[in-house]
């Protein structure tokens, strides 16, 4: 059954909240009755996601460029056999233009337990954390944490996935733009830092 649509006023309010350059961290729930956040997400953006849920295996880390760099060094695989539960994913053909599937498996039909899209100036995080678990889920702990450090340090990290910037170890390296695929142009430069200050943060 489809839950009662957001009101126009409560849908601005979420939609200019993500689109003024903030961070909106999104748990999803069960694909059967009410769906609340995936229909959230439908009434206030216009998507179309597809829930799906995962009640055994795990997820791998399958995209940490762009604004998904925050979660670079997290855990390599989530796991969802033993914590009691299944999780909460979107298939990732159902994702946005320009979403990054962040943790996810080719099983299931390609399901996505992780995705960062971005939206205007900010971000939609959309999160399958397993909260009914009734066994630790440190992995799983460890990237909600990511998730709050990404809202945090989110105006940083525009600004970095935006920077063309060279290496420190040769002259002849061509610029990238951090968190691309495809290189632009050449440059010479005595360091690399990812905002193009001297006391800035550095690639990894």
């Amino acid at each position: 059954a489809r839950p009662r649509s957001v009101d126009v006023p409560m849908a601005d309010y979420v939609r200019n909240y993500v689109e003024s350059g903030r961070a909106l961290v999104v748990t999803l729930a069960t694909n059967v009755g009410f769906n609340y956040p995936v229909q959230l997400m439908h009434d206030v953006f216009g998507w179309n996601l597809t829930s799906i849920e995962l009640p055994t295996g795990e997820v791998n880390v399958m995209d940490v460029s762009g604004l998904a760099y925050a979660f670079e060094g997290g855990p390599p695989k989530l796991p969802i056999n033993g914590i009691g539960s299944p999780v909460h994913a979107v298939l990732a053909a159902s994702l946005p233009k320009g979403a990054r599937c962040v943790y996810g498996t080719p099983s299931f039909s390609g399901a996505c337990a992780l995705a960062v899209v971005p939206w205007e100036l900010g971000v939609v995080v959309l999160y399958g954390y397993p909260g009914l678990s009734a066994v630790a889920t440190p992995e799983w702990d460890q990237v909600l944490e990511r998730c709050a450090e990404l809202g945090r340090k989110l105006p940083i990290l525009l600004r970095e996935n935006g920077t063309i910037s060279g290496v420190s170890n040769a002259n002849d390296e061509p610029l990238d733009v951090y968190g691309a695929k495809s290189r632009k142009g050449n440059c010479v430069a005595w360091r690399r830092t990812l905002n193009c200050l001297p006391s800035g943060p550095r690639a990894p």
